[in-house]
């Protein structure tokens, strides 16, 4: 699908541009339809600068990547079809903007649904994360203070052994807690590649 400013680029006036083939980063894209003309955005962008293809195609053969706003390289899967004659492109310059579609809203619906799940579950293991760290952190200034009234303090006093007392205990907590920092960080890891992943295979066209 294209829009009318992109039309206008490829064709004549008046050219039937329904059945053209014309080529996106060198694939070979056939037109099934025209937008109507929706002019420029509320932020002066041109609305009808656009080509609309489906997703997988985006995603496999143009894009190159699950993400369609993410860069992409040549694909040597898919080659720059030949061009023996050397006849210039019609469209010089690049199009504003690429979405990509799917053939299914309900299958969109659903691939959001999952990418939100998936990104709850990563926060909520961040936000653990960052609450035990945050308890090693006051663990850590508690003691400081201790160090500093310490120092003041006979060796002989009994204030002086429950602070080392203190100390012992807080040292066993400190370590229990770095081991919990570990294994949430290992999580939050694991969820953020399960998450990678997912888009990487993801279909829904």
């Amino acid at each position: 699908m294209l829009g009318q400013t992109v039309y206008h680029q490829l064709f004549a006036e008046g050219d039937n541009a329904i059945g053209a083939v014309i080529t996106v980063k060198g694939i070979p894209l056939r037109v099934v339809g025209l937008y109507a003309s929706k002019g420029q955005s509320a932020m002066g962008q041109d609305q009808d600068d656009v080509v609309m293809i489906p997703f997988t195609t985006g995603e496999r053969k143009i894009l190159g990547v699950a993400a369609p706003t993410l860069a992409t390289t040549e694909n040597a899967l898919y080659p720059a079809i030949s061009n023996p004659y050397g006849i210039a492109p019609r469209l010089t310059g690049f199009v504003n903007a690429i979405f990509v579609q799917a053939t299914d809203s309900g299958n969109v619906q659903k691939a959001i649904d999952e990418v939100m799940a998936r990104r709850s579950a990563i926060d909520t293991v961040a936000r653990q994360r960052q609450e035990v760290e945050r308890q090693i952190n006051t663990i850590n200034e508690e003691q400081a203070r201790i160090r500093e009234n310490m120092k003041a303090l006979p060796k002989d006093s009994d204030i002086l052994r429950r602070y080392l007392t203190k100390f012992d205990t807080q040292e066993s907590q400190i370590e229990s807690l770095r081991t919990k920092v570990t294994d949430l960080a290992a999580q939050e890891s694991k969820l953020k590649a399960d998450l990678d992943n997912y888009l990487a295979e993801l279909n829904i066209e």
